[in-house]
């Protein structure tokens, strides 16, 4: 089923049920077999595979095959359902649950298999990497889910943390007390809009335009919110080709230099920086502000 065919009702009746409607979310973040979602769902497998089924049939779920495993995750999201369930996140207990079976996931890989890498962990780069090069006051425009957030704000002197959903940051600000963050602000504000009452040295923005209906205008914020000599930095997807039901279906580099250097950046460089687990492209860009 692709978008052009999803029906409003029907998924809003498929989503009213709260147990589909947190395993859909729990997909939204990870691919998850049968087993670990039932064990992050505390319900059977039998009854989790029944979620499952009403939720393929809806289109908001896809399969994966891998062997004896079946792989799921959250199909494509049209726009105006992600609209509609923004300020739904999921709840504290289940993003918990969630991290602590990834973590297992990862952690009963045999060494045989060819997904494990003895030392290997992204995070664990990340976090030697931002430990070398320590972060001055940063704002995070459009959290997400508020990982990078949390990474960021570990080697940051403050970290404005911005979205426009009350219910995301609320569950951030939980977590930033469950693991003893103080220097993370959360700011409830649209981006175009924003104030803060200090200039930072860093803006980042990871996978948000393509979800705004005027990038430029959150360039433009980043522009002012930087000091001289703060930099941009930017993460998003390429262009993939595909309907996700996005504002913008990914960016091209030529396009996004353009708009950072129209923007007044300068030095500015775009990478093609790989592929994400759906083989969607990841741009990366940066600029600088004189």
């Amino acid at each position: 089923m692709n978008q052009t065919e999803l029906d409003p009702g029907s998924l809003f009746r498929t989503l009213a049920d709260p147990g589909r409607l947190r395993a859909w979310q729990l997909l939204v973040q990870e691919e998850l077999t049968v087993g670990e979602l039932a064990e992050i769902l505390g319900s059977s497998p039998s009854t989790t595979s029944g979620m499952l089924k009403v939720l393929r049939e809806s289109g908001l779920v896809a399969a994966r095959p891998d062997g004896r495993r079946v792989w799921y995750a959250a199909a494509p999201c049209p726009f105006w359902l992600e609209e509609a369930l923004r300020n739904s996140p999921l709840a504290a207990a289940d993003l918990h649950a969630l991290r602590r079976v990834c973590a297992a996931r990862e952690d009963s890989l045999p060494a045989e298999d060819p997904r494990y890498q003895p030392g290997r962990s992204w995070e664990s780069l990340a976090r030697g990497l931002l430990v070398a090069s320590p972060l001055g006051v940063v704002a995070d425009l459009g959290v997400g889910g508020g990982e990078l957030s949390l990474l960021l704000a570990s080697s940051s002197r403050r970290l404005y943390a911005v979205d426009r959903s009350e219910a995301l940051l609320l569950a951030l600000g939980a977590r930033c007390r469950e693991r003893g963050i103080d220097n993370l602000i959360p700011v409830e504000a649209e981006i175009a809009t924003l104030q803060l009452p200090e200039p930072v040295d860093q803006v980042i923005l990871s996978q948000t335009l393509h979800h705004l209906p005027d990038p430029e205008a959150a360039l433009a914020t980043a522009w002012r919110l930087l000091r001289s000599g703060g930099s941009l930095l930017l993460w998003e997807l390429g262009l993939h080709g595909q309907d996700l039901g996005f504002a913008y279906p990914g960016f091209s580099s030529d396009t996004l230099h353009e708009c950072f250097t129209k923007v007044g950046f300068i030095q500015v460089e775009v990478l093609d920086v790989g592929k994400d687990r759906r083989q969607l492209p990841v741009l990366f860009a940066r600029g600088i502000k004189p």
